[in-house]
């Protein structure tokens, strides 16, 4: 997986304890954010890639506007 959303989701675990809610015990960080990056690319929200993002989503930019992988991520671990 690309760093820049790897890394990216593992500050974001250090910041807000949300995201890891679906930590396993004694799994590191960055294996957590690969594992959960994975399970993302092989879910139904996979989709959401073509969709424009909104301006105060932030995340990365993505040539075509649309949200990145730890954006997406973040956002299904709230649901």
């Amino acid at each position: 997986m690309e760093g820049g959303n790897v890394d990216l989701f593992i500050r974001k675990c250090a910041q807000r304890e949300e995201y890891q809610k679906l930590r396993r015990h004694g799994e590191s960080l960055n294996k957590y954010a690969n594992r959960m990056i994975d399970w993302l690319l092989c879910s139904q929200a996979i989709y959401l890639l073509d969709q424009p993002r909104l301006p105060l989503q932030g995340g990365h930019r993505m040539i075509n506007g649309a949200p990145c992988i730890c954006l997406l991520l973040r956002e299904s671990l709230l649901r």
